[in-house]
């Protein structure tokens, strides 16, 4: 009595760095980009690329919520207090 081993066997999964995941997002966005072959060269399915998808869009939208100047913390001022050092600068 022979078993198939094969049918119940999963792929090994190859663990992508994030700069290798961003680069396959990339390509498949490209216009007529062959999606498919390339979600099976790097080893995902469908529902990885729609994953990554909404990661990435999660995090641009972040990102761009976020105004100031990147690494500059943005100081949070009371009303009051700001309208007082307008005043200090202005002379009667």
């Amino acid at each position: 009595m022979e078993t198939n081993m094969g049918t119940n066997q999963r792929k090994e999964r190859i663990k992508l760095t994030p700069e290798q995941l961003y680069n396959m997002y990339i390509e498949c966005n490209a216009p007529g980009a062959p999606v498919k072959l390339i979600l099976q060269r790097n080893g995902l399915t469908p529902w990885d690329l729609a994953s990554i998808r909404k990661k990435v869009r999660a995090a641009a939208l972040d990102v761009l919520s976020k105004s100031g100047k990147p690494g500059k913390k943005q100081q949070v001022v009371p009303v009051e207090q700001g309208e007082e050092k307008g005043r200090e600068g202005v002379s009667p």
